[in-house]
C-alpha cells in the first residue's frame, strides 16, 4: 500500500474510519491492525483480485463449479430444519425461461433474506453453481433485487479484497464506495498534469475510481493482470515519489558545504 503522506494536510480524507457507518470501535480495531486508519487509507485499500460479473447466464448453461449471474423469479421461500440435527437452514427457489435453482444459506439473517423470498419477485444471483442429486444450486450467493435500476450497480467488475479478520467484504466494498462517492472531489493530484497526459496516464482522482470500480467497458485481461491505465498511474506515482525524494536529498547534498581547510604553504 503506497504511502499517502501527501495527503495528510487534507482533514476531509483523513477522518477516522469509525465516522462511516457499519464500522463500530471493534471493526475500527480489526482494521487498524492492518494499517487502515483514515479515510485515505482505506482508499489505498486496493482489490487483490477482480471478477467478470457482466453477463447473467441462463440458468440451464450453468455449469457445476462455474462462478456467474442468474436472475429468476422466486417461486418458494422459507426457512427450513433438518430432522435428526435441528439445524436450520434457509431456501430460496429460482426460475427462469429455462430452469429452476435453489438459494442455499446455512449462516444468515432470517429476517434479511425473507424479504427476497416473496413469490414472484425477480432476483439476481450471483455465486458457484453446485449439482446436488440432480438439483441445481447456489450456496450462500450474493443476490439482489433484479430491476433495470439495480441491475447496472449489480452488473459489472466486482473488487475483491483480501480478508481482514471481524469484516465481512461486502462491508469494505460498501465503505470504499461511499467515501469515492462523498469525498473523491478532495482527492488532490500530486504530480503536474503536464507530465502525466505525456504519458497517457489518467488523473490521480480517475486512477482510485478505476481501481476500486472499473468501467464495464475494459477488457478483463489487463484489469486482472492490474495492467490497466488506472493501476499504471498508481504504480508511477509510487516510484515518481521514491525518485523526486532522492532528487531532493541529492540536491540538499550538493548545497551542503564543508568546513574549508588552510594549507601551510610550507607541506
Amino acid at each position: 500500500m503506497p504511502s499517502a503522506s501527501y495527503l495528510k494536510h487534507i482533514p476531509e480524507l483523513n477522518r477516522p474510519l469509525i465516522s462511516l457507518r457499519g464500522i463500530g470501535p471493534k471493526r475500527a480495531e480489526f482494521l487498524a491492525q492492518r494499517g487502515l486508519h483514515t479515510l485515505i487509507d482505506l482508499l489505498w485499500f486496493s482489490p487483490i483480485r477482480y471478477e467478470d460479473r457482466r453477463r447473467v447466464v441462463p440458468i440451464d448453461r450453468t455449469k457445476d463449479g462455474m462462478r456467474v449471474w442468474v436472475r429468476g423469479k422466486v417461486v418458494s421461500g422459507r426457512e427450513e430444519r433438518f430432522f435428526r440435527s435441528g439445524k436450520r437452514l434457509f431456501r430460496i427457489g429460482i426460475q427462469d425461461e429455462t430452469g429452476s435453482l435453489d438459494l442455499l444459506w446455512f449462516h444468515y439473517k432470517k429476517v434479511y433474506l425473507s424479504t427476497f423470498a416473496r413469490k414472484g419477485e425477480m432476483l439476481m444471483a450471483y455465486g458457484s453453481i453446485h449439482q446436488n442429486r440432480g438439483k441445481t444450486q447456489m450456496i450462500h450467493p450474493d443476490i439482489g433485487l433484479a430491476d433495470t435500476e439495480r441491475e447496472k450497480d449489480l452488473l459489472g467488475f466486482h473488487p475483491v479484497y483480501s480478508m481482514i479478520q471481524g469484516i465481512p467484504d461486502q462491508v469494505i466494498r460498501s465503505a470504499i464506495r461511499h467515501v469515492l462517492n462523498q469525498y473523491q472531489a478532495f482527492l488532490e493530484d500530486p504530480v503536474p498534469r503536464k507530465i502525466t497526459s505525456s504519458l497517457a496516464l489518467p488523473e490521480f482522482r480517475e486512477a482510485i475510481v478505476g481501481v476500486h470500480n472499473p468501467p464495464r467497458e475494459l477488457s478483463f485481461d489487463p484489469l486482472s493482470r492490474f495492467t490497466t491505465k488506472y493501476h499504471q498511474r498508481l504504480t508511477f506515482d509510487r516510484f515518481f515519489r521514491i525518485m523526486l525524494d532522492i532528487a531532493f536529498r541529492k540536491k540538499a547534498r550538493k548545497g551542503r558545504t564543508g568546513p574549508a581547510f588552510c594549507v601551510p604553504k610550507g607541506l
